[in-house]
């Protein structure tokens, strides 16, 4: 593939550096954008890194509690952040820079997950079956933008729909005692798939 070379674009008053390439050039949609004056290669670790804090004030929450916020959280990170995740994921094989940029991404996801798994193993939360670091690898998976992709992109599940199933997906799968989940209600279906 080769690299035409960065370019600046405007829209609604804003810059962004976006990588053009001959098969697949990218246009952000302006809700993407970051402020006025900064590139994409500072915007979105910034925008990644101040998603995906968890905040330590919630140490006082129920593990339940803890994975609701969390899920929720998710669903507010990749309903703002998702396609530009889902643009540096994709472009991350095709340029080293962004691929440095995905794996900073991908660490930072993990990070966070162990933070939480941390919080749940010390307050004696997680399944007994489970060791913290596996616990810290299925918080990852399930979370990661990749999933959000899959099911509110391709499935077209609404972004609630996928912030039930993934509170209630993570609380079966990582909490000692967990009450079997409510069913998930169905999504409409596309009568001309």
């Amino acid at each position: 593939m080769r690299l035409f070379g960065p370019v600046e674009i405007g829209v609604e008053h804003h810059t962004m550096r976006v990588i053009h390439r001959a098969e697949d050039a990218v246009a952000p949609h302006p809700r993407l954008l970051p402020p006025p004056g900064i590139t994409l290669e500072r915007a979105a670790p910034q925008i990644v890194v101040a998603d995906l804090e968890f905040d330590p004030q919630c140490r006082h929450v129920t593990p339940e509690g803890k994975l609701r916020l969390a899920a929720r959280q998710s669903r507010t990170v990749k309903t703002r952040s998702g396609q530009l995740l889902e643009v540096i994921r994709n472009a991350a094989s095709a340029d080293p820079e962004i691929g440095t940029l995905w794996e900073e991404i991908q660490a930072k996801l993990h990070q966070v997950a162990r933070a939480l798994i941390e919080q749940l193993h010390s307050s004696n939360a997680l399944r007994p079956d489970l060791a913290p670091a596996t616990a810290a690898d299925i918080l990852f998976t399930l979370n990661h933008p990749a999933v959000w992709q899959l099911l509110v992109r391709e499935c077209q599940w609404e972004p609630g729909q996928y912030q039930q199933w993934l509170e209630q997906t993570l609380r079966s799968q990582l909490l000692r005692n967990a009450e079997p989940a409510p069913a998930i209600p169905e999504r409409p279906r596309n009568p001309n798939p």
